[in-house]
């Protein structure tokens, strides 16, 4: 009897175990099989948030597209194209939109129909983004990218022979630049050497102009300079006084600049003295515009307009820049994202127009595009009518 009980006691115990294994086994068959399925339930689920978001936004862009949206504006569609990934740096080149983002890729696009010519991965950090000649100079740092804005083929990468502290200039004979140290630099443009260096009295902060015959240059503490644009030697220099953080812009007579005192320099080619000045609330950071017998400039508190004589034509209160230029009308940025459309003469306001979500606009001189680009890497394209 005693054995028939440990006997029964035994084929109990073993049921037990072989029951548990069974049921481990069948836990461990079902367990791959429930995050399998959470799995593929997350990704469904992920798949329509981002098919939700993708049909917003298309939603959101599309009445950017459609032409009765800028009529009164004076603008209509032209076309559109999104690159991948936020945009950091834009220029508007001969053929092309040139569109950098914070990947670091360029991309070329057609002015004409938005196609991506072509594009390619700098594979570094990008400071700035020069265009000028039917090239492109991209500034990494103390590196220079030098690339055919038709074909795209990088033609050289080189280290600059100093540190850069004004922005990028590729004429039709050489890259010219402001180095920390106050000195000015022309570079060969096979090589990237320095052709020719001259020494200002203070650091060049702002965008310099090179006409082929002379380079017109301003320093930080108030000296504007023209030197002889193929060995760099000093031709005049003016001492106009006040901090000047921008660049020179040039017309046939004269060479404009603006001081963070507020003032609006116009100073004789010949280096004769200023001609005139004109006066404003606020400090002036930003490079003038010189289109048209007319000189663009915007202080802290307005845009001002005025003749090649330093008359009052126009202005627009608040933070105002110019992104086109053409025959008959002016368009500017108004804070972050209205667009504004004006009488070029006369500075009638004709249309203001709310674009959310577009933060790059690169400037356009020379044609009748405006371009805006959003954060998402949405390009649009406008035409004046």
């Amino acid at each position: 009897m005693h054995r028939y009980i440990v006997a029964l006691a035994a084929v109990a115990v073993l049921s037990v175990v072989v029951l548990g294994e069974e049921r481990i086994r069948v836990q461990r068959k079902k367990a791959p099989a429930d995050e399998r399925e959470a799995k593929e339930e997350e990704k469904a689920e992920e798949k329509k948030k981002t098919k939700s978001k993708r049909t917003k936004h298309e939603e959101y862009l599309a009445k950017f597209l459609r032409d009765e949206y800028w009529r009164d504006s004076y603008l209509k569609f032209y076309w559109n194209h999104r690159i991948p990934m936020k945009p950091t740096h834009a220029a508007v080149g001969k053929d092309h939109l040139l569109v950098i983002d914070r990947a670091n890729w360029i991309f070329a696009l057609e002015r004409e129909r938005g196609v991506v010519k072509w594009k390619g991965d700098i594979g570094e950090k990008v400071d700035s983004l020069a265009v000028g000649a039917g090239e492109v100079i991209v500034q990494c740092r103390d590196r220079l990218h030098r690339i055919s804005e038709k074909r795209g083929k990088e033609h050289w990468v080189k280290a600059l022979p100093f540190p850069p502290c004004s922005e990028i200039v590729r004429s039709q004979f050489r890259i010219v630049a402001g180095g920390w140290g106050r000195k000015l630099y022309g570079l060969d443009i096979e090589n990237c050497r320095a052709i020719w260096q001259f020494k200002a009295k203070d650091n060049i902060l702002g965008k310099v102009v090179d006409s082929g015959v002379r380079v017109y240059a301003v320093s930080e503490n108030g000296h504007v300079y023209a030197l002889d644009a193929p060995n760099g030697t000093e031709e005049w220099s003016l001492d106009i006084g006040g901090k000047i953080v921008g660049g020179v812009a040039v017309d046939n007579r004269r060479v404009y600049c603006g001081s963070t005192d507020g003032v609006l320099f116009a100073c004789s080619k010949l280096g004769e003295g200023v001609v005139w000045r004109f006066l404003t609330k606020g400090p002036i950071i930003r490079t003038p515009i010189v289109k048209d017998a007319a000189v663009y400039f915007s202080a802290e508190e307005a845009l001002y307009v005025v003749d090649i004589r330093g008359k009052l034509l126009w202005k627009v209160p608040g933070d105002v820049r110019v992104i086109a230029i053409t025959r008959k009308r002016v368009y500017l940025m108004k804070g972050a994202n209205t667009l504004l459309t004006l009488n070029k003469d006369t500075g009638e306001p004709y249309a203001k127009v709310e674009i959310p979500g577009f933060t790059v606009f690169p400037q356009n001189l020379d044609g009748p595009e405006i371009f805006c680009i959003s954060d998402t890497g949405d390009i649009l394209a406008l035409k004046e009518i």
